[in-house]
């Protein structure tokens, strides 16, 4: 499982810290209380371990509004970083994981614009 298609853990507990909890294929798995380790996993499995939902690109794309405020969602590439935003905002989120870059999106989107 190509990790850079997912969430990292730190992105996928902002999500849901900012109340944006997604049905995804995906999560992250702590198996130890006492650890901070956390591993990728699909979400089929049912235990009583702590998971956070990891969603994918797609999952993630799909949430987005196509336009905000008369202006197209950009999502870019350069020099191995992602790079989204709206209009003249193009690259307020970036990072070498572009689930992520789309996770502070959304996280923008739904809090401060209240899409």
């Amino acid at each position: 499982m190509n990790e850079l298609n997912y969430t990292s853990i730190e992105a996928s507990k902002k999500l849901v810290e900012n109340g944006i909890v997604l049905k995804t294929e995906s999560e992250w798995v702590n198996s130890d209380a006492n650890s901070y380790t956390w591993t990728l996993r699909n979400t089929n499995w049912r235990d009583n371990k702590t998971t956070v939902p990891a969603p994918s690109l797609a999952e993630l794309w799909r949430e987005l509004p196509d336009m905000y405020e008369g202006e197209f969602l950009r999502v870019t590439k350069d020099w191995g970083e992602t790079r989204c935003g709206y209009g003249g905002y193009w690259d307020r989120f970036h990072s070498d994981n572009p689930a992520d870059v789309l996770a502070e999106l959304l996280i923008w989107v739904r809090r401060e614009k209240n899409v």
